[in-house]
């Protein structure tokens, strides 16, 4: 595990690293002006400290997601044939394991995306059918949160935009810029908290 985690770092830092090079010699956007907002890239850094995450309910029933890959994609040429529009992303997959999964509607995964057109940075999230995308984050809550008697504060919460349709998918997801997830609670009030893998 220790050398899967390794791999699993060098891999970050390579993506994070090949997003502020581009191979065109000439640029529409200097680096700066694709760099993303600091508060968006803090929450994409902590949600991939690990390559494995485990999550509880309260009757110690886990839940296991792995990362199998992080991405990053720049586009930057200004002139030219065909050229997409201008934008740096980087995001990462999630992939369900075990026999309890959920029939996703779509895939699991988190990305965040600068358009340096528009100066915003976006961040889109889709987990177990929760869908959140915005360029603006929710407020950073102050209050106490009780995750299955395990309590958090400064946290974000994600809330799906999309109706439900079915009692396990996600409703909120909690994360912070330091452990990255902490929990979540489904449309059965149902609440799963991050913690150490299952013995």
């Amino acid at each position: 595990m220790r050398t899967g985690i390794h791999l699993f770092q060098i891999q970050i830092l390579c993506c994070f690293s090949s997003a502020f090079i581009s191979s065109c010699t000439t640029k529409a956007y200097n680096d700066e002006e694709l760099s993303f907002a600091p508060t968006y890239l803090n929450i994409f850094k902590a949600l991939t400290k690990k390559d494995t995450i485990y999550f509880l309910n309260a009757a110690g029933e886990s839940k296991t997601f792995v990362i199998p890959n992080i991405d990053s994609t720049v586009r930057n040429v200004k002139g030219g044939f065909m050229n997409d529009a201008p934008y740096k992303s980087i995001r990462f997959t999630l992939k369900q394991i075990g026999n309890d999964t959920c029939f996703l509607e779509r895939g699991n995964l988190i990305f965040i995306s600068k358009n340096p057109t528009t100066n915003k940075t976006s961040i889109g999230i889709q987990i177990n059918n929760l869908f959140f995308n915005d360029t603006v984050l929710p407020p950073i809550r102050k209050d106490i949160l009780d995750l299955n008697t395990k309590k958090f504060s400064n946290y974000y919460s994600f809330a799906t935009s999309l109706e439900p349709k079915r009692l396990q998918d996600i409703r909120i997801l909690y994360v912070d810029t330091i452990q990255g997830f902490l929990g979540f609670k489904t449309f059965s009030d149902e609440i799963w908290t991050a913690g150490e893998k299952p013995k």
